[in-house]
Formats: C-alpha cells, sequence, structure tokens
C-alpha cells in the first residue's frame, strides 16, 4: 500500500495563496496526512479548514504551532503532544498496516531543541512500528548539522533520499519553505551483511542457549552438508540476537558518547536525583559498550599479530 502525506512549514494558511496550493496538491495526489507548520491561524479554526480539506480527523500541538489533518480511513491515537512535536500512531483500517509519525516544528534556540531530541529519542525506545519523523525546519549550521546528525543516529533512522531541489525554501525567499511530499509503503530491498563473530557474545549469559536451539538441522546422508545447514542456522539465529541485543557496537558506542554529554548538559541546567539517576545509567551503558569496543579491538589486534607472524614464517622458510 503506497501512502502519500504533506509536510509543509507553511507560514500561515490565512493567506488565500498559500491554502489555495494546499487544496490543489490534495486534490492531485489524495493525501493521507498533511502537516502544517506555523498556520499562524487560531487553533480553533481548524475545523473550518479540515472541512475545506474534505478531512476526517484534524488536531495540533499544544501551542498551535502544528497542525494535522488525516482522512478517515486511519485510525488516530495521540502519543505525544508538546511544544516542538506532535506524536501520533495511525493505523490504517483497509488493512493491517500501522505506523507511528512524529511531525516536528523545532524552536530556533540550541538549548530549548535539547529538549525535542529528548523527546525524540525517548520515543525511539521499543519504537516496533515504522517511524516517520519531520519536518525538521531548522537553519542550516555546523552545530545543528552535528545536533540533527546525532537524533538520526541515535534513534535510529534513516535520512531518506529524495527528489528535486536541495535547498528548502520557495518562491526565492528563504523564509518561505517549500512543501515536503512524502510517499511511501511498499517493500523494502533486503542487504545483507557478512557474518562476523563477536567474542563478548560468550559473557552473555543466553548466549549458550540461542547455540542450542538454532545448532539443528534436517539430517543428510551427507554430513559435511548437514553441519553446512546447521552452521547456517546458528549464523543466523546469532546475527538476529545480536542486532535486537547490541545493535551496531561501534554505532552505539559514539551514540551513547553523545547521549552521555547530553544528560550531563540536563543535570547541570537541572541537578535533580531524577536527572541524576538518567545520567548515572547513560553513564553505565557507556561504559558496557566500552568493554565491547575493548575485546573488538583486542580481537583484531591478536588477529593481525598471528597474521603478520604467519608471513614472517612463510619468508623463512623461503
Amino acid at each position: 500500500m503506497i501512502i502519500k502525506a504533506l509536510f509543509w512549514i507553511v507560514r500561515s494558511v490565512r493567506t488565500q495563496h498559500s491554502f489555495h496550493r494546499i487544496q490543489m496538491l490534495h486534490k492531485y495526489h489524495n493525501f493521507a496526512i498533511i502537516a502544517l507548520m506555523e498556520p499562524f491561524q487560531e487553533a480553533r479554526n481548524i475545523h473550518k479548514y479540515k472541512r475545506r480539506l474534505g478531512m476526517q480527523y484534524a488536531n495540533y500541538n499544544i501551542n498551535g504551532k502544528i497542525w494535522v489533518f488525516i482522512q478517515d480511513h486511519i485510525q488516530v491515537g495521540v502519543l505525544s503532544d508538546t511544544e516542538q512535536q506532535l506524536t501520533l500512531q495511525l493505523n490504517f483500517q483497509n488493512s493491517s498496516e500501522s505506523l507511528i509519525t512524529t511531525i516536528v516544528y523545532a524552536k530556533c534556540d540550541t538549548q530549548e531543541r535539547l529538549t525535542l531530541w529528548n523527546e525524540i529519542y525517548s520515543l525511539s525506545h521499543n519504537m516496533n512500528l515504522p517511524w516517520i519523523v519531520g519536518d525538521r525546519g531548522l537553519p542550516v549550521t555546523p552545530n545543528e548539522v552535528e545536533d540533527i546528525a546525532f537524533c538520526v543516529n541515535s534513534c535510529d533512522l534513516l535520512d531518506i533520499n529524495f527528489k528535486g531541489s536541495p535547498f528548502t525554501w520557495w518562491n526565492g525567499k528563504a523564509d518561505n519553505y517549500a512543501p515536503l511530499l512524502l510517499s511511501f509503503g511498499g517493500q523494502q530491498p533486503h542487504i545483507r551483511k557478512p557474518f562476523k563473530f563477536l567474542k563478548f557474545w560468550v559473557e552473555e549469559a543466553d548466549f549458550k542457549d540461542v547455540v542450542k536451539r538454532s545448532w539443528v538441522a534436517q539430517e543428510n546422508s551427507d554430513i559435511f552438508i548437514t553441519i553446512k545447514q546447521k552452521m547456517k542456522n546458528t549464523k543466523y539465529a546469532l546475527a538476529c540476537w545480536s542486532k535486537e541485543r547490541f545493535g551496531d557496537i561501534f554505532k552505539q558506542l559514539i551514540i551513547r558518547e553523545k547521549i552521555v554529554r547530553l544528560k550531563e548538559e540536563f543535570f547541570e541546567e537541572n541537578p535533580t536525583i531524577s536527572n541524576r539517576i538518567v545520567l548515572q545509567s547513560a553513564q553505565a551503558e557507556l561504559k558496557r559498550y566500552l568493554h565491547f569496543e575493548e575485546d573488538e579491538r583486542e580481537e583484531k589486534e591478536t588477529f593481525a599479530f598471528k597474521n603478520h607472524q604467519r608471513r614472517w614464517a612463510m619468508g623463512r622458510r623461503e
């Protein structure tokens, strides 16, 4: 199922030209979701625009900076509502598919945006549905690019490809943003990564159980075929288990270092007991991944040393 959505920092729905453009785009694309930031209109007037768009559902966030309109074949649940984001769960009645969308309108102040990054990071925990996050609408400076990249990486999000101009402004003006048309759905290509055994796996209590459960295969007259199938099953089981338990070790290490930095900043601004506990938890998780990284590095160094010895010995024999 292909779903189409419109995200736009519209900067006032009161102007006839802007709203007429929304209507024309909706008529052409039949959007399931329309999200507007900076409507510059009283929130109580949202239902008037809902009727004009022919949408069934309309809602706005707590400060009225985000408006959202959704078609009638979608059931909507509000998961989070703050000044910088509105997160909804969408269940499509015509299929068994569901997704979560976080509509973002970030504040200009860097410190205030730390709250937004923390909210998005909290939402990413136990995220088991497809998740769409946008539209940032942030001015691009080196520090802000780093903040955005950190948020994307720490939440395991992907910056999707696009068609059209790489610039966000419209009509030749930097304060007028171009609408973002989003189309998603269908199957994604499967990318297979090479298997790699990690030494610290054996320290986990359930490692042996994973191996025992997966070391099975239909018996074959050729024992090598049987062993090959068992190894294949075990590699697949360990890869799935490791991905669920640890994720990408080196990527997670970078993420957790930045999380600790953010939690330290939060604690410095608001040194409460609860923030201290959160900081200590983040530091403990970082220490855990540092241990994983150290084991991985030692394993690589040992392999390189043995390989060097082997080349030296072969050279002596020659």
